[in-house]
């Protein structure tokens, strides 16, 4: 797999309900597993997703969310409307030339247990 040059944009998670204790390697993995599955730039349900990643509809949506924010690479996810309230989901690869963020791959440990903990800007 090509991976996309990286940015400079510090990569973190935030909300309401984010405890990073509890949060941040579940969510870092969660958000790999959803880019690498959607590189093959084919069209994918919520549903596919889910399945092929181990999350609810609900969280790799939000990932997908993620992923077009300039901190996670302001990646392009194109949706498609299948058919009633079903959308498909494909994810355009990007200019070389444009600066991307790719999603930190998870460590065994996960990030927290090394210290990988990206500051808040």
């Amino acid at each position: 797999m090509t991976q996309p040059p990286r940015g400079n944009y510090p990569i973190y998670f935030d909300g309401v309900t984010y405890e990073p204790p509890e949060d941040e390697s579940r969510l870092r993995t969660q958000l790999w597993r959803v880019f690498v599955y959607m590189t093959d730039e084919q069209e994918h349900t919520l549903a596919e997703l889910a399945e092929a990643t181990g999350g609810s509809e609900a969280s790799v949506s939000a990932r997908l969310r993620d992923l077009r924010k300039p901190r996670f690479g302001s990646w392009i996810i194109d949706r498609r409307r299948i058919g009633g309230g079903l959308f498909g989901y494909r994810l355009r690869r990007r200019d070389p030339k444009v600066e991307a963020t790719l999603p930190p791959k998870p460590s065994p440990q996960g990030p927290l247990e090394q210290g990988q903990l990206f500051a808040r800007p």
